[in-house]
């Protein structure tokens, strides 16, 4: 043989002859007869069991073979649909010589429940972190029910295989032809009020099963059907209830709004419309307006006293609650505020009083009359340029006016002329009406006020007099002879002692008793500034009573010119003394009544103060007041020239004490507080002088109420 024998392995060389003639027995003789033939035999032998023994192809011992381990083969869902997905995994094992090998192929299954299963899918995932995991299409298989029809249920099953594993094979999925999801909605808050409450849509599966993971979405659209609000990925479960409260924003954060009410709101299984469920509705309604005019008393009045006043008109716009009850919210809402004039007619803008030229107090017929402006802080706009109507937006942040939209409303400045405010919200459409409200008819007034009542010490007769029930009555009539002129009266201050002078006409802060000694001061000697010029000559006072009639009528001329330059000289003097005292009073301004004891001597009817005796008979003079236009005859030394009771001085109404009786002392408060309106509000005079031709405001107060004229000028009209 040749070959190595220390290589087993090694490939023989070939000698060129074959086994047998290598061990063929000799031809021909030859030594050894029997014994070589057996010594040859013997050879041969051993020569053959030694090429048996080297001839064999000797193995390697056999190495120990590194595998991979695949173990908990799983399905990711406990039921499965034909044409769907499943997710199948497995766990894995790798030795270090086989990490880099992290492929495993899967191989899907369908088990028929008698016959040979069907190959549906396969597919390769590898390993990592000791898991490979794979989706795999379970699709319908192609075998059928015993009926013919199409399967409705088998189980399916997947191998997984590395190629250094055994192969492993995962439990049974039960799939089934997939049922139609449809969701519910089981509960809606039917009406709320967002911001103040959310809405709860409560839902669930009405029929079908989910697949794992599913979620929901839920969608809000208004009443046009214009999406408004949708929230995706809500939790949704085969036999939970889902719910999910909205707070009434839609997606662009803002409230909804009654005009986009009802509300439909739908829910469906996310992905899946034909999951979708019935729409059910919820609504956003007003429950409310109210209307509040600012200054508006308990028997519906207004003070109207300043042409063109803005009289604040609130609304506030409650939502309705679920539990009914409404509330103020932060949902945008527009009011649109208008007015009326309800009852008889208000008065005309050409008969009523021109308090400035080309401006009247009345804004009946006026084409051009603004009646609404806007409020500070609040959004509004006019399509008629605030003439009849203006749209507010009302607040929406937290707050005291929360809810509410305001205006500035300017009605007429007549008393008596009467309006009603409307607030309406309207749909989207700006025409359907959703919320009207109407306020109570409210009527203008006037108003004068008397801030306080100053007296002079010791002097009470105005504390009862100027009280409301006994001024009041005169000013707040009603109807189409009304006055419509409310009075108030403040509370009464007591003058101090310094200013205590029994006629203020004569009125001297240094003299005793706090006035001028009357009559010797006051004689035509000491008034005049010239000899002669007030005192008469001695030869005018013996003509007048000559027998010469042409003498006596020159002298009585020229004396009653010279007392009527005396009488001026009083008035004027008196004027100053007035004035300094109501210096040294300091009464404030604004309406005031002010009781003193009497105005002058010559004023007053009080005995014989008024005496004097300083011109002679059968002269005569006016009396009348200077500047106002009347003639009052009478001779200069007569007691009581006129009688003044009261008078005006500014806003400061001034009563005396010369009054007489209880009932004349009413009519001169009330005549003196019917002057002291021409201070407080636009009107006309009631005459020359401020006096009327009748009732209560004739230059003495001929009687206790005003006449149908004087109170149609309280009102405000011509």
């Amino acid at each position: 043989m040749n070959f190595d024998p220390l290589d087993p392995f090694a490939k023989k060389k070939d000698s060129g002859k074959s086994r047998d003639e290598i061990f063929a027995k000799p031809k021909g003789g030859g030594g050894g007869g029997k014994r070589n033939a057996d010594a040859a035999a013997a050879l041969e032998k051993e020569s053959e069991a030694d090429f048996l023994k080297h001839d064999v192809v000797q193995e390697a011992p056999p190495v120990p073979k590194e595998v991979a381990t695949l173990s908990n083969p799983k399905w990711a869902e406990k039921q499965g649909f034909f044409n769907e997905k499943g997710t199948a995994s497995v766990d894995g094992i790798l030795p270090p010589s086989l990490s880099h090998l992290t492929r495993v192929s899967f191989t899907l299954f369908a088990s028929p429940a008698s016959g040979k299963p069907e190959r549906i899918d396969a597919k390769e995932a590898h390993l990592a972190d000791g898991k490979a995991s794979v989706t795999l299409d379970l699709f319908q298989p192609s075998f059928k029910e015993p009926s013919g029809d199409p399967l409705k249920k088998c189980d399916f099953f997947f191998k997984a295989k590395h190629v250094q594993s055994d192969e492993v094979q995962s439990p049974a999925l039960p799939v089934s032809a997939p049922v139609q999801v449809k969701l519910e909605i089981t509960s809606l808050t039917a009406l709320f009020a967002p911001s103040a409450e959310k809405c709860a849509v409560k839902y669930k599966v009405k029929e079908g099963t989910l697949k794992p993971g599913a979620k929901a979405t839920l969608s809000l659209a208004d009443a046009a059907g214009k999406a408004l609000f949708t929230k995706a990925d809500l939790d949704i479960t085969q036999a939970d209830e889902g719910v999910f409260e909205w707070d009434g924003k839609g997606t662009d954060g803002k409230y909804a709004q009654p005009a986009q009410s009802p509300i439909r709101a739908t829910v469906e299984v996310t992905g899946d419309a034909k999951s979708r469920a019935e729409a059910k509705e919820t609504k956003i309604e007003i429950k409310e307006i109210k209307i509040e005019i600012a200054g508006e008393d308990a028997s519906k009045r207004i003070v109207v006293n300043v042409p063109d006043s803005d009289v604040e008109v609130t609304a506030s716009i409650f939502l309705k609650k679920s539990d009914g009850d409404g509330v103020l919210t932060e949902v945008p809402l527009q009011a649109e505020l208008s007015f009326e004039d309800p009852g008889t007619n208000n008065v005309e803008k050409n008969s009523s009083f021109e308090f400035s030229p080309g401006s009247k107090l009345g804004k009946r017929t006026d084409a051009a009359a603004v009646f609404w402006k806007a409020a500070a802080g609040y959004t509004t706009t006019s399509s008629d340029a605030y003439k009849g109507k203006c749209a507010v937006e009302a607040k929406t942040a937290a707050g005291p006016e929360l809810g509410m939209a305001k205006a500035l409303f300017q009605p007429s400045g007549v008393g008596g002329d009467d309006y009603t405010v409307t607030v309406k919200v309207f749909a989207a459409d700006g025409t359907t009406e959703l919320a009207k409200a109407t306020s109570d008819a409210f009527t203008v007034w006037r108003k004068v006020l008397f801030t306080q009542v100053y007296t002079m010490d010791g002097e009470t007769y105005l504390d009862t007099a100027t009280t409301h029930a006994e001024i009041g009555p005169a000013f707040e009539t009603v109807g189409a002879t009304g006055a419509f002129v409310l009075y108030e009266r403040g509370a009464v201050t007591t003058l101090a002692a310094a200013l205590t002078s029994k006629y203020i006409g004569l009125y001297d802060s240094g003299a005793v008793g706090k006035q001028a000694a009357w009559p010797a001061d006051f004689s035509p000697a000491k008034l005049e500034t010239a000899p002669n010029q007030m005192d008469p000559t001695v030869a005018q006072l013996a003509d007048i009573v000559s027998a010469d009639p042409v003498k006596q009528n020159a002298a009585k001329i020229a004396i009653e010119a010279k007392a009527q330059i005396w009488f001026n000289a009083i008035v004027a003097d008196y004027g100053k003394r007035v004035s300094a005292w109501f210096t040294a009073a300091a009464v404030p301004g604004g309406n005031s009544l002010l009781a003193v004891q009497y105005y002058h001597p010559k004023l007053s009817n009080v005995g014989n103060d008024g005496l004097t005796n300083f011109w002679p008979a059968g002269i005569s003079i006016n009396m009348a007041n200077p500047g106002s236009g009347l003639n009052q005859p009478g001779h200069p030394d007569t007691k009581t020239w006129r009688e003044v009771q009261g008078f005006n001085r500014g806003s400061i109404s001034v009563i005396f004490k010369n009054y007489g009786t209880a009932a004349r002392l009413q009519i001169i408060c009330r005549h003196e507080i019917g002057h002291g309106t021409k201070s407080t509000f636009k009107r006309a005079d009631f005459g020359v002088g401020d006096h009327s031709g009748s009732g209560l405001m004739t230059p003495y107060g001929g009687a206790n109420t005003f006449s149908n004229a004087d109170a149609a000028k309280l009102r405000g009209e011509l």
